[in-house]
């Protein structure tokens, strides 16, 4: 199984002071390992005694950190099933001499402790397994157990505890994806009943804003026929005008000023059908029509529209 043993961070240490963990610095490490430095296996440990508790079969640099492939004796790998330590902490030279040279090699791996308090933070934890590092645990567990002389019971039994820890593992995996996928069976549900919500009320508003325009308008149109008695064909053509405006207050404040300051029509004076206001012709409807359209061209001059 891969582990991030040594993210690139920069940490304090007590002992040593601030120390920077890099790529180069980590690539130097893998490269060692592949060329057989140290000249033997840097081996899994215990708080940095020596025992072996598995190997360090491999070396990998990330974009986050560097990672070692493990290996665990049946005894380690039962210590981690056990969750009895939970991280990793990295042994290395800054600059290891080759024994069988003398020479200077850079940076080298030289070991791997198993511990509950890491100098360096961010390793990963021992006992995380990915899904398919059970699956890689379960077959090989399974295949060491058919290999087994008979008559080993002790050992039997230690390979069946650690099989059946690795299918508990599995189980619960499998539990939190299913929790995962019914929590995003439930949000996408109350995401669609909230785009239901905000539709209603987004039709509500629209529905209240025509409503309250009507309201205002009818309001308007009662004030100009009544109140400033103006003529019924003027008042309908600037209904029209403000059944189109966005801003109906904005345009039935500028509708009462340009009314009110059209020449010939003066506000509360009803225009007749006499011969006064017809100048003798006998059609004063004509004369109307004639004074609804100069009223229209005045407000589009006074607009700047052509």
């Amino acid at each position: 199984m891969k582990k991030k043993i040594m993210p690139f961070q920069r940490f304090y240490d007590s002992r040593y002071g601030w120390i920077n963990i890099t790529r180069d610095m980590a690539e130097k490490m893998a490269e060692n390992f592949k060329n057989k430095i140290p000249h033997y296996v840097p081996h899994i440990n215990l708080r940095h005694n020596k025992e072996r508790y598995g190997d360090i079969t491999g070396l990998e640099v990330k974009s986050d950190g560097l990672y070692a492939d493990i290996e665990y004796t049946p005894e380690g790998l039962k210590l981690v099933r056990e969750e009895k330590y939970r991280y990793f902490s990295p042994e290395y030279l800054d600059d290891y001499v080759d024994k069988r040279t003398g020479k200077s090699c850079g940076p080298a791996i030289v070991g791997l402790a198993l511990t509950n308090q890491p100098a360096q933070p961010d390793t990963d934890e021992t006992f995380r397994f990915e899904e398919h590092e059970i699956k890689t645990l379960t077959i090989k567990l399974e295949e060491e157990e058919d290999e087994m002389p008979d008559g080993n019971d002790k050992v039997i039994k230690l390979y069946e505890e650690e099989l059946a820890n690795v299918k508990n593992e599995k189980k619960k995996l499998e539990e939190k994806l299913g929790e995962s996928e019914k929590k995003a069976n439930e949000l996408e549900k109350k995401l669609g009943e909230s785009e239901k919500s905000v539709k209603e009320l987004t039709e509500k508003i629209s529905q209240y804003d025509t409503a309250n325009k009507k309201i205002k308008i009818d309001s308007w149109k009662k004030k100009m026929l009544g109140e400033k008695n103006l003529p019924k064909s003027l008042v309908e053509i600037w209904e029209k005008k403000l059944e189109e405006a966005e801003d109906v207050d904005k345009e039935i404040k500028f509708a009462e000023e340009t009314l009110k300051n059209i020449p010939g029509l003066k506000t509360g004076r009803k225009i007749g059908l006499d011969e006064e206001d017809t100048g003798g012709k006998p059609d004063g409807e004509k004369l109307l029509e004639e004074r609804v359209n100069a009223a229209l061209g005045f407000v589009g001059m006074k607009r700047g529209e052509k």
